[in-house]
């Protein structure tokens, strides 16, 4: 994707909006190479009915046939970003749910990658400018981090006082950064893919519907700085309905009901050094039917 691409959101009439990909001279940022991050990742194994529930679109499908037992991989991460040259050196925190092994047929080609189904955010500008500008299914939450004791972590994931989620570490021991991680998928992903969904204002249907594709960024632009693998981790979710979860209630529902067969690792990877996510790409859908399907349901 072109490095001089211009962004534009509402509100118009001030000038070019900045956001992580541009300044408001519609240049991009430079420092991305400073910045720290501390993923958490747990991988886990689902019925894969369940998990292609959670597919939006008759375009994904869960390819994983080497699976006999009929469950599949995904996993929650959370993610705490530090130093971000868009936000003059400040941070945020998200945490998502990411279904492994998933194929996204186009019409004019095929991905295969982890889909990003939510992904909650602890603060308002990510938010905005990743469901504007890249489709990121987005949505506010709380998002503590906490070290209990040595070797213990847990994150809480919660909406106006009210927590949802817990994923909670513990028996956390470093290892080399050089480590073989368990087996999370079936076959090598080529990036992370998504499902942007604009509403139309007035009427039904949509301004914007396709799904899009983050490709995995290349290996130099990170540097492990330092890798733990946890002995125990526990995830869980809680549906407290719409008077505590007016807005989250739906996802914390179907969350909850996700049954979580195995644990299959926790760990936790700093890192120096991210992107922008500027070269997210929309594939084209193959068909109008495939939009009215959707729309239907």
């Amino acid at each position: 994707m072109s490095q001089s691409r211009i962004f534009h959101r509402m509100p118009l009439g001030y000038g070019l909006a900045p956001g992580p990909r541009q300044l408001d001279t519609g240049d991009a940022h430079l420092g991305w190479e400073n910045v720290k991050t501390k993923v958490v990742t747990v991988v886990f194994r689902a019925p894969r009915a369940s998990l292609s529930s959670l597919l939006p679109h008759k375009c994904f499908r869960i390819d994983a046939d080497e699976a006999e037992d009929g469950l599949s991989y995904a996993s929650i991460k959370f993610t705490r970003l530090e130093n971000l040259p868009w936000l003059a050196g400040r941070g945020y925190n998200h945490c998502g749910l990411y279904i492994h092994d998933v194929v996204c047929q186009g019409k004019y080609e095929q991905k295969r990658g982890e889909y990003l189904s939510v992904l909650f955010e602890n603060l308002a500008d990510p938010i905005i400018t990743g469901r504007e500008e890249i489709g990121y299914a987005k949505v506010f939450a709380t998002l503590d981090e906490e070290e209990k004791s040595k070797g213990q972590l847990e994150i809480r994931v919660g909406w106006g006082g009210t927590v949802f989620g817990v994923i909670s570490l513990d028996g956390l021991e470093e290892v080399s950064p050089k480590q073989d991680y368990a087996r999370e998928t079936y076959a090598p992903s080529e990036g992370l893919l998504h499902f942007k969904y604009i509403p139309r204002t007035g009427s039904n249907g949509h301004d914007a519907m396709y799904p899009t594709f983050s490709p995995t960024p290349p290996a130099s632009s990170s540097i492990i700085d330092r890798v733990q693998i946890a002995s125990v981790a526990k995830l869980e979710f809680r549906d407290y309905g719409f008077q505590k979860l007016p807005t989250l209630q739906h996802i914390a529902s179907r969350l909850s009901n996700l049954p979580i067969k195995e644990i299959v690792e926790a760990r936790v990877v700093e890192a120096t050094g991210t992107t922008d996510l500027r070269e997210q790409t929309a594939l084209q859908l193959d068909t109008d039917v495939d939009i009215a399907d959707f729309e239907s349901t």
